[in-house]
């Protein structure tokens, strides 16, 4: 049945497109586990300080997520609904470049706080990909991430290019932050401006889950802190 002319056209209720953001939360899952494993090294270096120390700066860096989640939403709240994310991304990606260059005791205050910048954008991103298509996508894309994590870490032997300052090192650390931008950008693009824009979703568990996840594999990363 053709509409008459005048007519109002019914609202869709299709899902709107989201192949991109899946890929990123995919690509935000790797990088993330890859700081969280991070940590354990980093946190290592607290002990000099003291046991107290350590855990006062574990317990933050695995809170501050908390907080850095509602500046992101305010940041990019005028860059369309996924502006929150693409911000956290960006920032994620800078983070990332600057962790790389760093050594030693340099790293621990940058370090730590990319993990928590890492955490809070994947729990934007993951928000925004199960508000637009259920739970099941976004628990795919988390699978998914988790799988070229693990992957990309037996390929470079458990050393982890975090703790590369080689050619090795930089080049995946740069492909990884191109995807990250990429990724980003293309997700922006595909998604309507009237969706509803990212809010402040119940995945504050995540954190905890990817540490748990991770902390198997910190031990082959930390003969490496100091390189």
């Amino acid at each position: 049945m053709t509409p008459q002319r005048g007519s109002v056209p019914l609202p869709t209720t299709a899902t709107p497109p989201s192949h991109a953001l899946t890929v990123l939360v995919a690509v935000l899952t790797l990088v993330t586990l890859e700081l969280v494993r991070s940590s354990g090294p980093l946190l290592d270096m607290a002990f000099s300080q003291g046991v107290v120390s350590t855990a006062g700066a574990a317990l933050l860096t695995y809170l501050l997520p908390g907080a850095v989640v509602p500046i992101l939403l305010l940041a990019g709240r005028r860059l369309g609904p996924l502006g929150p994310v693409v911000v956290g991304t960006a920032a994620l990606a800078v983070a990332r470049l600057l962790v790389q260059g760093l050594t030693a005791g340099a790293r621990f205050g940058v370090g730590l706080a990319t993990v928590a910048l890492g955490v809070a954008v994947l729990m934007v991103a993951v928000t925004a990909l199960a508000g637009l298509t259920g739970g099941r996508r976004a628990t795919a894309a988390l699978a998914t991430g988790f799988a070229g994590a693990v992957g990309l870490q037996l390929v470079l032997g458990t050393w982890d290019a975090y703790w590369r300052h080689d050619a090795v090192g930089w080049s995946v650390t740069v492909v990884i932050v191109a995807g990250l931008l990429v990724s980003a950008a293309a997700a922006h693009r595909e998604m309507p401006s009237t969706i509803a824009p990212v809010r402040a979703g119940r995945v504050w568990a995540l954190g905890l889950a990817l540490g748990l996840s991770a902390s198997g594999s910190a031990p082959c990363s930390r003969s490496a802190r100091h390189g």
